[in-house]
């Protein structure tokens, strides 16, 4: 089992592995990411991830690979949907790519996201013939 260890240091900020600040908006500092933004990280994270195993094992090289993740909240700030995109510049054939592609949507963060969040997956490829 793994753990991160965090600890309140007071002006709205936690600190551990990593800081995190509350947004300005709420009358935090807004000086590191805010906790929904390491959600949406970890999101980015672990799909990235997932389809770099799977690109590995198929021997296709992914250095160079970029994730944005976008997300899109409500009037009360909730997640309404995060829409994600991956874009890869090498040259890949449509076969492998939906490989990747299946890789992707494996991603147990992507799947612990309550399903009234809406997700999309964009993936741009550099299809070869």
């Amino acid at each position: 089992m793994s753990s991160v260890k965090m600890a309140y240091e007071g002006d709205l900020r936690v600190v551990g592995d990593f800081t995190t600040d509350v947004s300005q908006k709420w009358g935090g500092l807004g000086e590191h990411p805010t906790p929904t933004d390491l959600f949406t990280a970890s999101l980015g994270s672990c799909i990235l991830s997932l389809m770099a195993l799977k690109a590995r094992a198929m021997g296709f090289d992914m250095t160079g690979t970029t994730i944005e993740v976008e997300k899109v909240m409500t009037a009360t700030d909730r997640f309404e949907k995060l829409v994600v995109t991956v874009d890869c510049s090498r040259a890949i054939d449509a076969k492998s790519a939906a490989k990747l592609e299946r890789a992707a949507r494996g991603c147990p963060v992507h799947d612990a996201i309550d399903p009234s969040i809406k997700q999309e997956l964009i993936f741009k490829w550099n299809l070869s013939s």
